[in-house]
């Protein structure tokens, strides 16, 4: 209820209600109450005094009856509105564990869940000299490196690996390297037409190898006699891969700052993000992904594309290559290249 108020010895009760009165009151009415009580003239301050504080009460009359009324404009109603889109959750990394420096030059780290090893492949020194130099070494899940060199001879500047049938694969410039990894030696080199700087490898669900070409603009697929076909081409600069359940292949665009989703069957392409410059590719278990740049970065893609920075350690001088990743420990494994180690990350 609207409070009352008090001027001049009345309060709003008191001089509103006698004053509606009057308003339904017809002229013979008033004429009538006007002849049993003559006219008698106030002084003029008076009389001004009054209009003022009729005029106030009349405003405040209709201030109390307008207040009343609700409103006529509508809302929409919250539950008919379309809901934002939701990104993943994103998470956050902290360091578990790093190995000693002695992976010189490590660009690629390879999670193999059946033996419950790492690889680290070792370009030593010149990413893409046809040097000789090149090595592979396993270290065991808590970083500690048991085989400084699984394989030290033919292997020239190792990148991205893949397991296939047992076998290990390696992206080695021009061919992709067949590894026995129990004897550590090396059963095939396999030519790729016309390359010239292979970089990424990955696997999918049924077997399929497929390779990008940082050089020549292309990835290819790798068949049933071990030859290969190219699967995309115009490509700024192909880098990392990773083979979809979908029969998909995500491809990072180093140079366009951009990962893609490519079709193998026709070679068309989707933008799924850009600002990015993906080397390493890992799925983290929700429709998101983790993916380095080499400076230094991690970041995180959420499914709609969003990219969010976790890590930089360019400050420090230790890049981020081709990401690992052991998803019973939720570790994300980075090579640190010219850190010559690797550090392993929990995702949380």
């Amino acid at each position: 209820m609207a409070p009352q108020l008090a001027v001049a010895g009345f309060t709003s009760a008191q001089f509103i209600v006698p004053l509606l009165g009057r308003r339904r009151a017809g002229a013979p009415q008033l004429a009538e109450r006007l002849a049993r009580k003559p006219f008698e003239p106030a002084p003029p301050s008076f009389c001004i005094a009054s209009m003022k504080h009729f005029i106030y009460l009349l405003s405040l009359f209709f201030f109390v009856a307008c207040a009343g009324e609700a409103p006529t404009t509508e809302e929409t109603p919250t539950a008919e509105e379309p809901e934002a889109a939701t990104s993943s959750t994103v998470p956050s990394l902290s360091l578990a564990w790093e190995t000693d420096t002695v992976l010189t030059t490590c660009e690629s780290v390879l999670y193999d869940a059946g033996r419950k090893q790492l690889y680290v492949a070792n370009i030593e020194e010149n990413p893409w000299e046809m040097d000789g130099n090149g090595s592979i070494a396993i270290i065991d899940l808590n970083g500690k490196v048991v085989n400084r060199y699984l394989v030290k001879e033919g292997l020239n500047a190792p990148k991205g690996m893949g397991l296939k049938d047992g076998k290990l694969f390696a992206a080695d410039i021009n061919a992709v390297v067949e590894i026995d990894i129990e004897e550590g030696t090396i059963l095939a080199r396999h030519s790729v037409p016309d390359a010239k700087n292979l970089n990424d490898i990955t696997v999918a669900t049924d077997g399929t190898l497929y390779v990008s070409d940082s050089g020549t603009g292309k990835a290819h697929r790798m068949t049933a006699d071990n030859t290969f076909e190219t699967i995309v081409s115009g490509v700024e600069r192909p880098n990392g891969l990773l083979a979809l359940a979908d029969g998909h292949v995500l491809l990072g665009d180093t140079n366009g700052r951009m990962l893609l989703k490519v079709n193998p069957a026709d070679g068309t392409k989707e933008t799924i993000t850009e600002g990015v410059e993906p080397d390493g590719i890992i799925p983290v278990g929700d429709g998101s992904y983790i993916v380095s740049r080499w400076g230094g970065q991690v970041h995180h893609i959420a499914k709609d594309g969003k990219a969010t920075l976790l890590l930089d350690t360019e400050a420090d001088k230790l890049q981020s290559a081709d990401l690992g990743y052991i998803p019973e420990q939720k570790l994300v494994l980075v090579p640190a290249f010219f850190g010559n180690k690797v550090m392993a990350y929990r995702l949380e």
